[in-house]
């Protein structure tokens, strides 16, 4: 039998207007000692951990490519 997974949410700010997002429409935040980074898209803000698996970029430092993608700095 599968364990069904848990999750737990954290309150990051109180409005959008609240993160910090830079001019590439990204953030980094610390929720619990975790270095996530946000993007905020149109209609939609979305997380994922901060550091490319790749090549250990700073995605907060990247950008967004015209299919949507995440791109790493360093690519």
């Amino acid at each position: 039998m599968q364990k069904e997974k848990t999750y737990q949410w954290h309150k990051i700010a109180e409005s959008l207007s609240d993160i910090p997002f830079a001019a590439n429409q990204m953030a980094e935040i610390t929720v619990e000692g975790k270095i996530i980074c946000l993007v905020n898209q149109t209609h939609a803000v979305q997380a994922c951990y901060a550091r490319c698996p790749h090549a250990g970029g700073n995605f907060a430092d990247g950008y967004i490519d015209a299919m949507g993608n995440l791109v790493c700095p360093l690519h």
